[in-house]
Order: structure tokens, then sequence, then C-alpha cells
């Protein structure tokens, strides 16, 4: 039986559960990845941030490899042209001033994204199918060469390519 003296409860529990309601929301909208802009110049951090960006990694010495991952809506030669920027700040960040590609590969990957609707409140999730997409990649190694020339007619110049993609690239 329901009291005056119940109300109070009553309200911090339906106050609690709208309250939670709202968070688990956000929550969810937090967690639904946003295609709205073809995919930053920037390190892919896929426990903290995005999954899209790059990742550099060092094979020896002078090798490194570049691996962009772009949202569905980044171009195939947006990720190579981050790849390659990101090649050449790394030759630069290394003290020198030019590069070799060595190996470079660009493709376009389908996925298909399970698509959701919401069956009876915020709570319930329901699969309703899948929606295709596709998610551009590319990967360079490159192996950057010592300071003193002569240099390979092949070799890159790492400031010409800052200064032609960074600001570009960098919006």
């Amino acid at each position: 039986m329901n009291t005056l003296q119940d109300a109070p409860h009553t309200l911090l529990a339906v106050a609690t559960y709208g309250l939670f309601c709202l968070l688990l929301a956000l929550l969810l909208a937090g967690c639904t990845p946003q295609y709205g802009k073809p995919t930053a110049y920037a390190e892919a951090n896929p426990a903290w941030g995005s999954p899209y960006g790059y990742k550099v990694k060092q094979l020896e010495k002078n090798e490194f490899s570049v691996f962009v991952t772009g949202n569905p809506k980044t171009s195939r030669k947006r990720v190579a042209e981050i790849a390659l920027l990101r090649a050449a700040e790394l030759t630069r960040e290394q003290g020198r001033t030019h590069f070799l590609i060595i190996k470079q590969i660009s493709e376009v990957s389908s996925t298909h994204q399970p698509t959701y609707l919401p069956l009876g409140g915020l709570l319930v999730w329901v699969p309703t199918g899948e929606t295709p997409s596709s998610e551009p990649t590319a990967l360079i190694l490159i192996r950057i060469l010592p300071s003193a020339g002569p240099y390979p007619p092949e070799a890159i110049e790492a400031k010409s390519v800052i200064d032609r993609l960074a600001e570009k690239l960098k919006k």
C-alpha cells in the first residue's frame, strides 16, 4: 500500500532510473563512430580515441612502417597522403632529410556494421541487419637515408612533402 510516506522514495527511484537512462544514452552516443568528416591527420588510438589515423612501427634501425586506416568518409587518396606525410615528418624527427619508399600498398576493405533499433526504450537494442561500409587503408615501408648524400633519384625530400601536404591534411 502506497502512502505519502513512500512518495519521497518513489520519486527518488524514478529520478535515479531517469538519470541512469540519460547516462546510458550519452554513453551509447559517445561510443557510436562519427563518420561526418574524413579521417584527421592523427595517430590512431583505438583504446582511448579513434581507431582511424596512422600507426608507426620501427622495423629496423632506419626502416619504419606507416599504416593508415580511414573511416568510410575518407578517400583512398587521403589515406595515402596521410601515410606519406607521416613518413616525411618521421624522417625529420630522426634528424634526416630524405627517405625511400620500399613498398607501398593501398586498398579499400569492405566491412559490415551492425544496424540496431531501440526497442522498449534505451535499454534494449535489437540488431536489424547490417550496413556495408568501406575503410581505405594505406601501408608504406620506408628507409630513412643517411644525412650525407648523394641520394638515389627515387629518394624523397621530406621537406617538400611536408610543404605540400601539411596544411592540407592538418586542417
